[in-house]
């Protein structure tokens, strides 16, 4: 049996089939007002993108992670990567589950097999947890809240175009193209 262990965790894993969609790393780049790093994330599909705001050592972090930049002794992410494997744990997926007072809220989901498999859930910030799961090659997951609430379309103007061909299919619309099975028409029976 799989228990599930939460350490210092602000909240449990989500049931991470149901609940969430895996995002990926689309870049780390400077917001032009403020010069503070913004890490992109994106969806499968890539029409919605995820800023987080992030420090300038984790950008590093990820970048590095990103690009497959060693550097000659560990750096703090590898160092904690290390420190995961090398006591029996893997890197199950990364979690970032809600927003809090206008910051991400985040877990490391680690798992560990053997006679007594556990996961543990580590609380942790988005960026440091994005570098980590970056160099295990693990799932970066987002709750479909966060997604809802703090996504922007990648392309709005296309997703604008395709609202109006939609309001426009709609609007020309009657009941009468409407035919369920085993009637002719959708509408008031005789």
């Amino acid at each position: 049996m799989n228990q599930t262990v939460s350490a210092r965790s602000s909240q449990p894993a989500a049931s991470a089939a149901k609940t969430m969609i895996e995002m990926f790393v689309v870049n780390v780049g400077l917001d032009a007002y403020t010069g503070t790093p913004i890490l992109l994330l994106t969806d499968a599909e890539k029409r919605r993108l995820l800023p987080i705001w992030i420090g300038i050592h984790e950008a590093g972090a990820i970048q590095r992670a990103q690009y497959g930049i060693k550097s000659p002794r560990p750096m703090t992410h590898d160092l904690l990567l290390d420190v995961i494997l090398e006591t029996g744990n893997t890197i199950d997926h990364v979690e970032i589950t809600g927003l809090d007072d206008g910051r991400y809220l985040a877990s490391m989901v680690l798992s560990h097999s053997g006679e007594n498999p556990i996961s543990v859930v580590l609380d942790a910030r988005p960026s440091d947890a994005v570098a980590v799961a970056l160099l295990a090659n693990a799932p970066i997951l987002v709750s479909l809240p966060v997604v809802a609430e703090a996504t922007v379309p990648a392309e709005p103007e296309r997703e604008q175009s395709e609202a109006e061909e939609f309001k426009q299919f709609v609007s020309g619309l009657n009941a009468s193209d409407f035919k369920l099975q085993g009637k002719k028409e959708f509408g008031p029976s005789e």
